[in-house]
């Protein structure tokens, strides 16, 4: 998450990642669903770094990536599926 990001779409990642561990140490059933925008969240070495700290976590957390489609106050195009 770019300052950015979090400037136009809300959140933090610090509050984002400990409450991910948070969760994770609890013991509790943990799964993680990434949007993917085109040209907001779309860079692969960053998405690199996701993957790798959610499996420094533990390999057994699942990682959902979907893609986006315009709706609400957001119609740039979906997502491109030439990642």
């Amino acid at each position: 998450m770019t300052p950015a990001t979090e400037i136009n779409c809300g959140g933090n990642l610090d509050d984002v990642q400990r409450t991910i561990r948070m969760v994770r140490d609890a013991g509790k059933h943990l799964e993680i669903t990434h949007l993917v925008v085109t040209g907001v969240n779309d860079d692969l070495q960053k998405m690199e770094r996701l993957v790798n700290w959610i499996a420094s976590l533990g390999r057994d957390i699942p990682l959902h990536l979907t893609r986006y489609f315009p709706a609400n106050r957001y119609d740039e195009p979906p997502t491109s599926l030439a990642l």
